[in-house]
């Protein structure tokens, strides 16, 4: 579902993307967005992520949030609500897109990600997920 049509884009997207795992080793995940790091405009962003962990029988409720304005992410931060996975870090990827790390309590964890981008430059923009990792990397995976 999608709210607030705004420059051809939305302001908030529910299930902007869905991630899922059945790795039983990894205790990280990464996640590159189609936010391309550009200076064309500024985008105040939080994705969050809400699932489930299977192997730790845990919620998983966490997000993301950062400002990228000039080509540089500022006042990034993240909040954890439930224990099944741990927003950790937003990064560049070596293409130049904005990436997501988390850290995970167990084995075959899956959520949805919703976001928000509506303020600044960037408002509407249409947010959705390029490509998934998980894995035992603790750095920058992208």
């Amino acid at each position: 579902m999608k709210v607030f049509p705004s420059n051809g884009g939305y302001l908030s997207q529910y299930v902007a993307g869905h991630c899922q795992t059945q790795d039983g080793t990894a205790t990280k995940v990464h996640i590159k967005l189609n936010l391309p790091k550009t200076s064309l405009y500024s985008a105040m962003v939080m994705i969050e992520a809400v699932g489930f962990a299977y192997g730790s029988a845990q919620a998983i409720r966490s997000s993301w949030c950062f400002y990228q304005y000039l080509s540089t992410l500022y006042s990034v931060n993240v909040n954890n609500v439930y224990p099944g996975m741990n927003a950790e870090a937003v990064y560049y990827s070596t293409d130049n897109f904005v990436c997501l790390r988390g850290g995970l309590s167990g084995y075959f964890s899956g959520f949805v990600l919703n976001a928000y981008v509506n303020a600044g430059d960037g408002a509407g923009i249409p947010i959705s997920v390029q490509a998934q990792a998980w894995n035992t990397n603790a750095g920058n995976f992208y």
